[in-house]
């Protein structure tokens, strides 16, 4: 015989209708509805701060050591390669570089410089020579040999007698140190995080090129200077050229260009210049 509900305490009542609604919203909850070593916890991953993911986008891509889309983010890593590769080409050869100064005023040309340095690897010695012209008749020239401690010149200016010149190079850098200081000067130039700079890929005779540019207000005389910057995608310097404006108040405008290219000479043999053993003489009691 079944008992009255009535008879049943309400106590009871309440506790069994209170399981039923819980069990009822149970279905509800994810997670819940499977066995509880199939729920899966869930965290907030602290790696997903969106301000974090707007600053990873916007790094720059690097390009060649020492080089990324920003400009020259580490000079010495690139200036090491350059000279790296440079010697590994030339290996047992000579690499050369030449140098052209212009000068021009008021559209009309002055004077040009031509350098052309020499050297040679792993012998250390290297040979340049700076010649002026006005365009029409050459100036002066000027000629150095570096080689085992000792730095020779040779000088011929229009209407001097030649001279010559010693210097002790005991401590003789890699290479002509004037050109390793004014390429190191130029790439701090350029560097990463400055206005102005444009980092542009080019591909000329199926090689891809970085032209690195900046244009700014120079704080010398200058009004405005122009540094461009050709670097193979491997991280070798060919070429590059600096443009400085000069804008005097009577009006005169005088523009200075300067073009350096870097290129391995093969097959060529460094020998002693013709005026070795002139300038020997002539600088013999300097030596003692």
């Amino acid at each position: 015989m079944e008992r009255p509900l009535t008879d049943v305490p309400w106590s009871t009542v309440v506790a069994v209708a209170l399981l039923v609604s819980l069990a009822g919203c149970a279905g509800f909850i994810p997670g819940f509805e499977n066995n509880d070593a199939d729920r899966e916890r869930y965290t907030v991953e602290d790696d997903l701060d969106p301000s974090e993911e707007n600053e990873t986008e916007n790094q720059p891509d690097y390009l060649v050591p020492g080089l990324t889309t920003d400009g020259i983010e580490n000079r010495t890593l690139l200036l090491d390669q350059h000279f790296t590769l440079l010697e590994q080409e030339g290996e047992n050869e000579t690499y050369t570089i030449e140098t052209w100064y212009n000068e021009t005023v008021n559209g009309t040309f002055q004077k040009a410089t031509l350098r052309r340095d020499i050297v040679q690897h792993p012998d250390r010695w290297y040979r340049s020579q700076t010649v002026l012209s006005d365009g029409n008749t050459t100036a002066d020239t000027t000629e150095r040999w570096v080689e085992e401690g000792h730095l020779l010149t040779r000088s011929d200016e229009a209407n001097e007698p030649v001279t010559y010149g010693t210097q002790d190079t005991r401590t003789q850098p890699e290479h002509p140190p004037e050109l390793t200081d004014q390429l190191a000067g130029l790439l701090e130039t350029v560097r990463a995080g400055q206005d102005n700079i444009t980092v542009e890929e080019r591909v000329r005779n199926d090689t891809t090129l970085y032209i690195v540019t900046r244009t700014v207000e120079s704080h010398s005389r200058a009004t405005e200077e122009t540094h461009t910057i050709h670097i193979r995608e491997d991280g070798f310097i060919t070429d590059y050229s600096v443009t400085s404006v000069f804008e005097e108040e009577s009006g005169k405008t005088t523009i200075y260009e300067t073009d350096r290219i870097f290129r391995v000479t093969p097959n060529e043999t460094l020998e002693r210049p013709d005026w070795y053993e002139q300038a020997r003489e002539a600088t013999s009691d300097t030596d003692e």
